[in-house]
């Protein structure tokens, strides 16, 4: 049984519906891009997996329990962490602050959160240079480092980022990337959702979704030599 399996899952808001049957599979350790033009679902998708949002129908299985029917905090106390789009930062408070918010749920536990702390500035060191700055006065690629930081303080086993490039310039994007890429090989299965066919050179495995579901599953080199893929579901010409 794969890591993590979405099966024939329809939801959406209100009675709008925006997925449609969706499947795909995720092994433990891999790196998974989601690509796809706005409205196709992506973000959706992430909330059902982390337990923002419930399915009208089908399942989410994760390491070989059926979660969503779970609260949000069960879904945590499982290890699957959620990024969101916009990093969403607490401004007014420090980078060192921010970072702790983050292992709120176990701040009671001195070692574990020191830690996870010395962990999440290993991979970003320019945030340790800057722990005791506002967050808000951070660059933009600076608050995309420290979100993504935040998301590693409950020692997630899933981590899911919503569009990690968004904003970024071309060489900051590739150093997230690069950071993500070594937070896998370190053991955390990674969800990337993204716009940005540069994420397709970490990834093990890539999905292209359109109109709430799976149009293409296989290698991000396979997306890239499509001509098909990437003028009708990546913007880019053939």
């Amino acid at each position: 049984m794969a890591f993590l399996e979405l099966k024939n899952v329809r939801g959406g808001y209100g009675s709008l519906p925006v997925l449609h049957d969706l499947s795909f599979e995720v092994e433990e350790g891999q790196t998974a891009v989601i690509l796809g033009l706005n409205g196709a679902g992506k973000t959706t998708t992430l909330l059902h997996i982390a337990g923002l949002m419930k399915p009208w129908s089908g399942s989410v299985t994760f390491d070989g329990t059926e979660i969503h029917d779970k609260d949000v905090p069960k879904h945590v106390e499982s290890g699957i962490v959620l990024v969101p789009e916009g990093r969403r930062v607490f401004p007014a408070l420090t980078v060192l602050k921010n970072l702790r918010m983050g292992a709120w749920t176990k701040r009671r536990k001195t070692a574990f959160v020191k830690e996870r702390l010395d962990l999440a500035l290993r991979y970003f060191p320019r945030l340790e240079e800057r722990k005791d700055q506002l967050a808000g006065t951070l660059s933009g690629g600076e608050q995309q480092m420290l979100a993504i930081a935040r998301g590693l303080m409950t020692e997630p086993r899933l981590l899911m980022i919503d569009e990690a490039s968004l904003g970024l310039s071309p060489v900051l994007s590739q150093t997230v990337f690069s950071i993500v890429k070594q937070i896998n090989e370190d053991g955390v299965t990674v969800i990337l959702v993204e716009q940005n066919t540069g994420a397709v050179k970490i990834a093990d495995t890539t999905l292209v979704m359109e109109k709430g579901g799976i149009v293409f599953s296989g290698t991000g080199q396979e997306v890239l030599e499509s001509a098909e893929m990437r003028e009708a579901y990546l913007g880019a010409p053939a």
